[in-house]
C-alpha cells in the first residue's frame, strides 16, 4: 500500500516536471524582440526647432533652473488638476468594493525614438488613451536621452541594447498627456528610469 501511494505521488510530480521542461524549452527556443519607435518621416518628421522630451541626470536635477532647461518653457502643462466625481455605489457593478482602491497606469506617449518624443504632433495614431475615468495616477514607460545629448548619436537601425548615449535618470511627464490627465482629475507623475548602461562596448542591463 505504501509503495502504491508513493508511486501515485511521484507520477504527478514527474508529469509536472516534464511539462515545465517542455514549456521552458519553448520559451528559450523562442526569439524575443524589442524595438524602438522609428522617427516619423515627411511632414510628420520632428522639426529642427521642435521641442522634445528629454531625461535629466542627477547633476542636471541639482543645477536645474527654468532658464537653463532645454525647451523648458514649452514642456510645461497648463491645465490645473481638476476634482473628480465621487464614486456612486448604486451604479457600480460591485458596490461592496472599496472606493479607496486606486489605479496607476504606466504606458507610452508619442513614441520611443529617444529624440522624437514630442508633446504635440500631427500623428494621432501613435497612442490614444481613452480610460482616464478608471485611472488615478498616470506615468509613461520609456527612457529618454538626457538634455543636451547630440541627436547624431542616435542610430535607429541599431537594437535597443545598442544605444550608447547618456540616458536621464529622471523623466518628467509629457505635458500634453499631463493636460489630459489633469482635465480628468488624474495625477501625472514623473518616473526614475534606469536604462541599459555601458562599460566599454559591453551593455549591462540595469533595469
Amino acid at each position: 500500500m505504501t509503495r502504491k501511494l508513493k508511486a501515485k505521488g511521484i507520477i504527478p510530480k514527474v508529469t509536472a516536471m516534464v511539462l515545465t521542461t517542455a514549456l521552458l524549452g519553448q520559451v528559450v527556443a523562442s526569439s524575443v524582440y524589442a524595438g524602438d519607435t522609428l522617427p516619423y518621416t515627411g511632414e510628420s518628421a520632428k522639426g529642427v526647432n521642435q521641442p522634445y522630451q528629454h531625461g535629466y541626470t542627477s547633476a542636471q536635477i541639482l543645477n536645474w533652473t527654468p532658464e537653463s532647461d532645454i525647451h523648458g518653457d514649452l514642456l510645461r502643462a497648463h491645465v490645473p488638476l481638476q476634482p473628480r466625481n465621487e464614486a456612486f455605489a448604486a451604479t457600480q457593478a460591485y458596490p461592496e468594493l472599496s472606493p479607496d482602491t486606486q489605479l496607476f497606469t504606466m504606458s507610452g506617449d508619442y513614441g520611443n525614438a529617444f529624440f522624437d518624443s514630442t508633446p504635440y504632433t500631427n500623428e494621432f495614431s501613435q497612442y490614444l488613451f481613452n480610460y482616464w475615468q478608471y485611472t488615478d495616477y498616470y506615468s509613461y514607460w520609456h527612457g529618454m536621452a538626457s538634455a543636451g545629448v547630440p541627436e547624431e548619436l542616435y542610430d535607429p537601425s541599431k537594437e535597443w541594447t545598442e544605444k550608447y548615449f547618456e540616458f536621464g535618470i529622471l523623466n518628467i511627464p509629457n505635458p500634453a498627456y499631463t493636460n489630459a490627465a489633469h482635465k480628468n482629475g488624474v495625477k501625472s507623475i514623473a518616473n526614475i528610469f534606469s536604462r541599459t548602461m555601458t562599460v566599454g562596448l559591453k551593455p549591462i542591463n540595469k533595469c
